[in-house]
């Protein structure tokens, strides 16, 4: 479960994410770590973000650096269906043996980068709902996305970090617990990812006011079941 906030313009793309990661599915929605949702890679000159299945992003991770014969998001996306749909595949099937009967949910991925010898920002989405089809994206103008979105009103582009703050605490707390059916967990830390052509720089903007408390949580659940 993961809260991600975007925007991308032709030259730039910014990444926010939250860092808790819950065990929805099998114990109330437990938090159980704290990591990195976005994945960047400086020679490739691009980044990745993942909502729904941690296990998805650190295995294409994984993938990617262990590849050969990628260097641009272009070369990445003729490889990311085919290791993605593999992957989950294998997921799937690991979570019925263990988990019988539980459904593992779904998963989106998100690329930004540049193409090799290009300033201009691709986003390519793969959705497992869409069996990982690439969605290419390139935003002449500045574009702001959340996922997830932000029910109760419109809201205005943040203009500053101070503003980000304030709408991922909104949508927070419209999300509450992430028990409910169709809401996630969002907690932790935020961090701001800056993708631009051949920089990368990433930033903790804030820290969740219950983030001690669900540190506690993940101690107590981790040596509860480690008896």
């Amino acid at each position: 479960m993961t809260l991600l906030m975007f925007q991308q313009t032709a030259t730039y793309a910014a990444i926010f994410t939250d860092t808790v990661v819950t065990d929805k599915k099998r114990d109330s929605n437990r938090p159980v770590l704290y990591a990195t949702k976005v994945w960047t890679y400086p020679h490739m000159n691009l980044a990745i973000a993942v909502t729904g299945l941690a296990d998805l992003g650190d295995g294409f991770d994984d993938r990617i650096r262990r590849r050969w014969g990628i260097r641009d998001i272009e070369d990445l996306n003729s490889i990311a269906q085919g290791d993605l749909k593999e992957q989950f595949e294998r997921i799937v099937e690991w979570s019925a043996e263990v988990f019988p009967g539980e459904d593992v949910g779904t998963a989106t991925v998100y690329a930004f980068g540049f193409p090799h010898g290009s300033n201009e920002m691709v986003r390519y989405t793969y959705r497992s709902m869409k069996d990982f089809e690439p969605e290419r994206c390139v935003e002449p103008e500045p574009r702001f996305t959340t996922k997830p979105p932000l029910k109760s009103h419109e809201f205005d582009v943040p203009l500053s970090r101070e503003e980000a703050i304030a709408l991922a605490t909104q949508i927070r707390k419209e999300q509450g617990d992430g028990t409910e059916e169709g809401t996630v967990a969002i907690g932790g830390e935020l961090y701001l990812t800056v993708l631009e052509p051949y920089r990368i720089t990433s930033e903790l903007l804030y820290r969740f006011p219950d983030y001690e408390e669900m540190w506690q949580a993940m101690l107590e659940g981790s040596a509860a079941h480690s008896r």
